[in-house]
């Protein structure tokens, strides 16, 4: 039995048990079992309850990543860097590579950082900021990472909707990576899952346990359109940032084609 499965195991019986203890007191309260309410406030649907409080998963025919293919990648030796960029960190010198997503009204903004060894990619860290918070808190925040760690080597962030300006903010702010700004559309959203999912696949990829990140990367969902395209959804009342700040950290450590891309500082120009 690997150790990612039973850290799941673990987890299961955990939330099992917690789950009937809430099951008793809404059932005094008259409560509906199909919806929970978040942290912040929000209503989230009955695939949320399942996987958070009974530790069950969206159905694998419905889900882009499966519950067996997320579990193998967990790596109980896998931990954060740390809580707080803003305090001292003490990083291994290596490849490192970071992922934003920048949120939109309804939606956080998130930071994943990665480390490539060997022909491993590690998650290291996740930061996931508050609704509204300023794009210039999260560049803020972006340049801290990038001051911390000893090598960064390319900082890649969804652009759709904020515009190009935010290149231009990034290398104002002087951050030491290369940074690149992508378009998410239906194709470079499929290109960049499928890589991910293609690594998780071949154990190319290694993740610390995470709760809302496992729970973020098991609701999302896929459906064929008309024009031979994947689209990708995640039900309503959830959020998918960070899977794909993750996505991002993770595609940034290929080698891409940047013809579609914004460059900025620190890419050369022969690139």
């Amino acid at each position: 039995m690997g150790q990612g499965l039973r850290l799941l195991q673990v987890h299961t019986r955990f939330h099992i048990q917690r789950s009937q203890d809430n099951d008793r007191r809404r059932n005094q309260s008259g409560a509906n079992h199909a919806k929970i309410h978040s942290r912040d406030g929000e209503t989230n649907p009955a695939e949320r309850y399942r996987r958070e409080y009974l530790a069950e998963f969206v159905d694998d025919e419905l889900s882009y990543f499966p519950q067996k293919l997320i579990t193998q990648c967990i790596d109980s030796n896998l931990s954060p860097l740390t809580d707080d960029w803003t305090k001292n960190v003490k990083a291994k010198i290596g490849r490192y590579f970071v992922g934003v997503d920048f949120g939109k009204h309804n939606d956080p903004s998130a930071i994943a950082i990665v480390q490539l060894d060997k022909d491993i990619v590690k998650l290291t860290g996740m930061v996931r900021f508050p609704l509204e918070t300023p794009y210039a808190s999260v560049i803020g925040y972006v340049k801290i990472i990038c001051d911390k760690l000893s090598r960064v080597e390319k900082t890649l962030f969804d652009q759709t909707g904020v515009g190009e300006y935010i290149v231009e903010d990034m290398k104002q702010a002087r951050i030491r990576s290369t940074i690149e700004g992508i378009t998410l559309t239906l194709p470079s959203k499929q290109q960049m899952l499928s890589h991910m999912k293609q690594l998780m696949q071949t154990k190319g990829l290694a993740l610390y346990y995470d709760a809302d990140l496992i729970a973020e990367i098991n609701i999302e969902t896929f459906e064929l359109t008309k024009t031979g395209q994947i689209q990708f959804s995640h039900p309503d009342g959830t959020h998918d940032d960070q899977l794909w700040s993750l996505a991002l950290a993770v595609y940034a450590t290929r080698t891409l084609d940047t013809s579609f891309m914004t460059i900025g500082y620190g890419v050369p120009k022969n690139y």
